[in-house]
C-alpha cells in the first residue's frame, strides 16, 4: 500500500475543534494590534486555504488589490475592509491551476473563452507544445491582449514550424547544416520575443524525421536564453517500427542534458501492452538523472484514452509526407497502398485494434463510432475503411480517439510522483462538433476526486501542489502559482462536497461541478458557478514578464 503524503487535517472540522485548526502566518502580530487596517478591492473570506506549497490548509482570509493579492491573514484581526466580500464559508481557496499541456486555439472563440477549463478552476495554460508552436510569439501576444483571453498563456515555439519554414515539404530526411542553422535562427526569433522554450513532437512529421542532433542543435538556443525543452518524444510504446519507449526516454533526456536545458515530458506514461512493463524503468532512468542534477519534470493525464488525428495516430510516417495531395495520390496508388495497408495492420494490432479506435471529428455520420462498426457498414476491412474515409474527406481533418491505450496501473504509479504536474491534453471544441474527449471538460476535476477521495492514493495539498506552484516554479514564473501577498490574483474556490467531474466518454461536453468561483488577475471568470464572460487572462513571456 502506497503511503499518503502530507496527510491533512480532516475537511470537515468539529466546532470544538476549531481553535486548534493550523492558522495562517502572522496571525499573532494582527490579533496584537500591529498590523496596520487595510482597505482591498476584494475579499475572500471563512474560507480554507491551500496556498499551493504542498502544506496543510490553514484559516484565512485573502485580499485583492487591483490584480494582485494584497493580504493573507484573518481580516477581522487585522482590520482589513474591501469593496468587495466574497463568503467562502465551507470552501476551498487554491491557486488557480495550470494545465500545462494545452491545445486550445485562443484567437478567437471557443478557445479564447476557456470554458471547459474555468469551469475546473483552471486560470494557466501553456500551448505551442508537442513541436506546434511558430515562433511569431509577439505576434500571438499582441492577438490575445486585444481580443482577450479568459486565461493567462505561455507558449513555446515549436520544432515543427521551424522545420516546415527550412525544410517545406521536403522534410521526410534529416537536415543539413545548413537547414539546421536557418532553423536555429527561426527557434532564436521566438525565444526572443517571449517563448517558454523548445518544443518537439518527434512521433509527428516533420520532427519525426530528425536527427537526435538535430534536436539538441536547436535546444541549445532555447539554452542560451534560460529556456526549457518540452517534448512529445519520439516513441511512447506504439510507434511503427519506433525505437522503443524506453530508448525514447533516454533520447529526451539526451537532448536536455547536451543542450543545457530542463525537460518536461509531455503527457507522460507508455502506450500500449507492449510498454506499459516498462514504466518501473522510466521512472527509475528518470529519477536518476534528477538524481544527478538533471531538472526533470513530466505531466499526467487521468483518462486511459488518448486522442489524436487519424494521420498522428494510424498512419506511417511516410505517407502523409510532402502534404495532403501526395498522401491521397499515394491512397490511389494499387502498389504505395499495399505497402500502406500492411503497415497500417500493424500500427492498428499495436494499438488494440479496430474496436478501440473511435472518430471523435469528422462527418457526423463517423463520429462516436468505432473503426470496426463503420467498416462494417461499408463491408470493408478497417484499413480499407479508413482510406475510404480519408479520400471521402479530401485529407480533411479527422480525429480519432485510441481506447485503453494508456494503463490505469501506470497513471496512479506516476501520479504519486513529486516530478510529475497534470495536463489535459485538450481544446474546447467548435459548437457544431458532435463528439470529443471528455479530458477537456473533466481532467483536473476527476483527477482530483478520484485520486484524493475516492482512491486516497495522494493528499489534496500535494495534488493542488503539482497544479500550481509545483508547475509555476519549473517554469520560473515567479509571481503566480502561490496564494501569497504580491502574486497575481489567479484563485480558484471549490465547494469540495459537490466537486464532481461529470463528462463522460458517452456525454463528454458536460461542465464539472462544484467550482464556486474562479478569479483571473483578480477578476471573477466565474461567478457563483456561473461562466462571466470576463476575458482577464494575459499572455505571459518566459520569466513571468
Amino acid at each position: 500500500m502506497r503511503r499518503r503524503r502530507h496527510l491533512p487535517l480532516p475537511w470537515y472540522v468539529p466546532a470544538a475543534l476549531l481553535m486548534s485548526a493550523t492558522v495562517a502566518p502572522d496571525v499573532a502580530a494582527q490579533r496584537a494590534g500591529t498590523a496596520p487596517a487595510m482597505r482591498v478591492d476584494r475579499l475572500i473570506v471563512g474560507g480554507r486555504l491551500l496556498d499551493g506549497a504542498g502544506g496543510d490548509w490553514v484559516w484565512a482570509d485573502v485580499g485583492i488589490t487591483g490584480d494582485k493579492i494584497s493580504f493573507v491573514g484573518h481580516a477581522f484581526d487585522a482590520k482589513v475592509t474591501a469593496k468587495d466580500t466574497i463568503d467562502a464559508k465551507g470552501l476551498l481557496v487554491t491557486p488557480g491551476l495550470w494545465d500545462v499541456h494545452n491545445h486550445e486555439r485562443l484567437e478567437k472563440a471557443p478557445g479564447k473563452l476557456a470554458v471547459p477549463f474555468i469551469t475546473q478552476g483552471v486560470t494557466t495554460v501553456i500551448v505551442g507544445i508537442d513541436g506546434f508552436g511558430n515562433n511569431e510569439v509577439a505576434k500571438a501576444f499582441t492577438s490575445w491582449r486585444r481580443g482577450g483571453i479568459a486565461v493567462n498563456a505561455l507558449t513555446f515555439v515549436g520544432h515543427g514550424p521551424a522545420r516546415t519554414a527550412v525544410m517545406g515539404t521536403d522534410f521526410a530526411r534529416e537536415a543539413t547544416a545548413a537547414e539546421v542553422e536557418k532553423m536555429r535562427a527561426y527557434v532564436r526569433k521566438g525565444m526572443q520575443e517571449g517563448a517558454l522554450g523548445f518544443s518537439t513532437g518527434l512521433a509527428y512529421n516533420p520532427g519525426y524525421y530528425s536527427s537526435t542532433a538535430e534536436v539538441i542543435a536547436l535546444n541549445k538556443v532555447a539554452a542560451e536564453f534560460g529556456g526549457i525543452y518540452d517534448t512529445h518524444d519520439r516513441d511512447m510504446g506504439v510507434s511503427y517500427k519506433g525505437i522503443g519507449f524506453l530508448n525514447s526516454v533516454k533520447e529526451a533526456m539526451e537532448i536536455a542534458e547536451k543542450g543545457g536545458t530542463p525537460l518536461v515530458f509531455s503527457h507522460f506514461n507508455s502506450l500500449g501492452n507492449r510498454a506499459h512493463a516498462q514504466m518501473p524503468e522510466a521512472i527509475r532512468l528518470i529519477e536518476a538523472a534528477r538524481g544527478r542534477g538533471v531538472n526533470i519534470m513530466g505531466a499526467g493525464i487521468i483518462f486511459t484514452n488518448s486522442e489524436s488525428s487519424i494521420d498522428g495516430h494510424l498512419m506511417p510516417r511516410w505517407a502523409p509526407a510532402g502534404g495532403t495531395d501526395s498522401l491521397l495520390a499515394r491512397l490511389q496508388d494499387p502498389v504505395t497502398w499495399a505497402r500502406m495497408e500492411a503497415e497500417i495492420d500493424e500500427i492498428l494490432t499495436n494499438r488494440g485494434g479496430a474496436t478501440k479506435i473511435i472518430i471523435t471529428e469528422g462527418p457526423k455520420a463517423w463520429t462516436k463510432r468505432t473503426l470496426a462498426d463503420i467498416a462494417r457498414e461499408m463491408g470493408v476491412s478497417p484499413t480499407e475503411a479508413l482510406r475510404r474515409m480519408i479520400l471521402q474527406t479530401k485529407g480533411g481533418r479527422l480525429m480519432d480517439m485510441n481506447v485503453d491505450i494508456y494503463s490505469p496501473e501506470n497513471v496512479r504509479l506516476l501520479a504519486v510522483k513529486d516530478w510529475m504536474m497534470t495536463t489535459v491534453d485538450g481544446y474546447t471544441p467548435e459548437s457544431d462538433s458532435t463528439y470529443t474527449h471528455p479530458r477537456t471538460y473533466g481532467g483536473f476535476t476527476q483527477k482530483i476526486t478520484q485520486l484524493v477521495f475516492e482512491e486516497k492514493l495522494v493528499t489534496l495539498p500535494f495534488l493542488i501542489r503539482s497544479m500550481t506552484s509545483l508547475p509555476a516554479a519549473f517554469y520560473t514564473i515567479p509571481n503566480r502559482g502561490l496564494i501569497k501577498p504580491g502574486f497575481f490574483a489567479d484563485i480558484a474556490i471549490f465547494d469540495v462536497s459537490r466537486m464532481k467531474g461529470k463528462a463522460t466518454y458517452d456525454e463528454p461536453r458536460q461542465y464539472s461541478e462544484g467550482t464556486v468561483h474562479v478569479l483571473v488577475n483578480g477578476k471573477f471568470a466565474v461567478k457563483d458557478g456561473k461562466v462571466t464572460g470576463v476575458l482577464a487572462g494575459q499572455p505571459v513571456r518566459r520569466g513571468g514578464r
